[in-house]
């Protein structure tokens, strides 16, 4: 499952809300296949699918940076969302 980025998060783990609206839409999808798959019995690692966060970060809006000078990229804000919920 992709997740598209798009917009500067406000903190590590807080994409703008249109990102936070996919992230949890995916992982519904994602919950929903562990519940199919344990209906069935099948195993956990050849069923589930994978989630992947996108995007970095734009030349358009200046990049969030983390308290060390590192930036926080969009695909980074998205996973920590997500592993928090």
């Amino acid at each position: 499952i992709f997740i598209l980025g798009g917009g500067v998060p406000a903190s590590y783990a807080d994409p703008p809300s249109y990102v936070k609206s996919r992230c949890d839409a995916a992982a519904q999808v994602f919950i929903r296949c562990g519940q199919l798959l344990a209906k069935k019995g099948g195993t956990k690692e050849d069923q589930i699918p994978a989630i992947l966060t996108l995007s970095a970060g734009t030349a358009h809006m200046p990049q969030l940076l983390s308290s060390d000078g590192l930036p926080i990229w969009e695909s980074t804000a998205s996973a920590a969302y997500l592993m928090d919920q």
